[in-house]
């Protein structure tokens, strides 16, 4: 028999007691059912059983949860074809069995492979959705902003506080900074009317000054005068 070259433990120790000494009467199904039976215990197959009722698709993929349905079916025994279909489409995930429904598939009229296909068509479709909204696109960014630094805003000066004390330095640049804020003609602090009257008076007082001077001048020039006379 081909099969003993790739036994090992167990199943090797079954065959060399049980089969090498009468081949012929030994049929290749017999054989196998022999060294499940001989290998796994008793209970084994019940276990597997109450798993194929219970089984679920979960977190698994689609071909993950049809290739374990399929092993679980070998283990436990021949079940229908149509038996088979609705277990595996009942254990899908529910969003994937209304994705069959809306495709038109049922359990009922449709094949294994049509159902496991279409399953794993929407499983792929779903995981590309779900990566479209984790990674959203980048806004684009406004023109203006690219490489322009005068459009950023500026730091306003900090308001002075008494409270913070105060060096030489800062009080320099303080009253520069006040001297320097003017717009036109720089008026020292006073109004044009202000300037206007003490121009008026300056040139007052000095054509006041003016007239006593030759008033002097006009008495000295008559005292002389009337000394040589």
């Amino acid at each position: 028999m081909v099969a003993s070259e790739y036994l090992k433990g167990e199943a090797y120790k079954f065959y060399m007691n049980n089969v090498s000494w009468e081949l012929k009467n030994w049929k290749y199904q017999k054989f196998m059912k022999a060294l499940f039976n001989a290998c796994f215990p008793a209970t084994f197959r019940m276990e597997q059983q109450e798993r194929l009722d219970t089984i679920k698709q979960e977190d698994r993929t689609v071909r993950e949860f049809e290739s374990e349905l399929k092993l679980l079916y070998r283990v436990v025994g021949k079940a229908r074809k149509r038996e088979r279909v609705r277990k595996f489409w009942r254990g899908l995930q529910p969003r994937i069995q209304q994705k069959l429904y809306e495709a038109g598939y049922d359990y009922e009229t449709s094949q294994w492979g049509q159902v496991a296909a279409a399953a794993e068509m929407f499983e792929i479709a779903r995981t590309i959705g779900m990566d479209t909204k984790r990674s959203p696109k980048e806004p684009r960014k406004d023109n203006r902003d690219r490489g322009h630094s005068s459009n950023k805003e500026k730091p306003r000066n900090e308001p002075y506080s008494e409270n913070k004390e105060e060096t030489r330095e800062d009080r320099h640049r303080r009253k520069s900074s006040r001297s320097s804020r003017h717009f036109g003609r720089r008026t020292n602090g006073q109004t044009s009317n202000d300037r206007r009257s003490k121009d008026h008076f300056k040139s007052g007082s000095s054509s006041r000054h003016d007239d006593r001077r030759s008033n002097r001048r006009d008495e000295y020039k008559k005292l002389s005068n009337e000394e040589h006379e």
